[in-house]
């Protein structure tokens, strides 16, 4: 792989949009594809999958790996863009059958971990994350926007967001029962001095 190169998982619903962003990962000399997990949205997760794959067929890149992720939320109804992209989710252009097959794997796989921090997790006597790999948060940013709104520019190169802040929310969501908005904002009443260390000084 290049140094220059960018691995990347590209998670989508493939709708035209979602088919339009997977060509240009594949064309893209700055882009490592390292594979596809697919969701509902645009289309039901089934066609989302099948559409993929043929996407990927048309652009030759049958050796990147998909995998079929989640066929609904957490909790509500389903709620489908049919009514923009079409019952397939890609009705109108005529693409190639799939050369390939999903990979038998779920759309997110969980790094791995000692035995001993699983055992503790499970008898809830520590260990959340487990020692799981740092994050890291890529930021895209529109090219005119250092000129046009420095201000947001500087913002968004300042924030970093890391796992003891994820994790915190996460246990207050999973543990403490807390609705997911009311455990951010409580994050953020929490950590004053973590993210305005993220606002510009002028």
């Amino acid at each position: 792989m290049n140094a220059a190169m960018i691995p990347v998982v590209l998670d989508c619903d493939p709708g035209h949009d979602d088919a339009v962003a997977l060509l240009l990962a594949v064309g893209s000399p700055r882009i490592d594809l390292r594979g596809v997990s697919t969701t509902f949205g645009n289309c039901s997760v089934d066609d989302a999958t099948r559409n993929a794959l043929r996407v990927l067929t048309l652009a030759g890149a049958t050796d990147v790996p998909v995998a079929r992720g989640a066929a609904g939320p957490l909790s509500a109804e389903v709620a489908l863009g049919s009514y923009v992209h079409g019952v397939s989710g890609l009705d109108g252009p005529e693409l190639p059958e799939p050369q390939s097959t999903p990979v038998d794997l779920t759309a997110v796989e969980l790094p791995a971990y000692t035995e001993e921090c699983g055992q503790a997790a499970a008898d809830e006597t520590g260990g959340y994350a487990c020692e799981y790999p740092e994050d890291v948060l890529y930021k895209a940013f529109n090219e005119d926007l250092q000129t046009k709104a420095p201000a947001a520019f500087d913002f968004l190169s300042a924030m970093s967001y890391d796992n003891a802040a994820q994790e915190s929310i996460a246990l207050a969501i999973d543990v403490d029962g807390m609705d997911p908005a009311d455990a951010a904002q409580a994050w953020v009443d929490e950590n004053t001095d973590v993210w305005q260390a993220w606002l510009p000084t002028s």
